[in-house]
């Protein structure tokens, strides 16, 4: 896999099933068998993984939720989604 940088764009594997779980997000993929309990934010960050937002337009537009600028939030976000990668709940469709 390559780096994760702000131009990359992510969608949703297609074997991921989604349910909340008792104020979180248990999110189960089919292909490895592996369930991942997921926070609200997580979950916040996953949903706007939709095939055509790059990173910095979610970077953008999740920074003023956060109370924080864009520059602040990136890092983290890039991080978070590459671990979603690595675990196989999103795809790059770019990037």
């Amino acid at each position: 896999m390559s780096v994760v940088t702000g131009a990359t764009i992510f969608e949703a594997a297609k074997w991921v099933v989604i349910r909340p779980q008792k104020g979180d997000y248990l999110f189960y993929n089919s292909h490895t068998d592996e369930l991942h309990l997921i926070p609200p934010t997580g979950h916040a960050v996953f949903s706007r993984c939709d095939g055509i937002k790059t990173i910095d337009e979610i970077t953008e537009d999740l920074a003023p939720s956060f109370k924080a600028q864009p520059d602040e939030v990136r890092g983290r976000l890039l991080q978070f989604l590459g671990e979603l990668e690595t675990r196989g709940l999103l795809e790059r469709t770019h990037g």
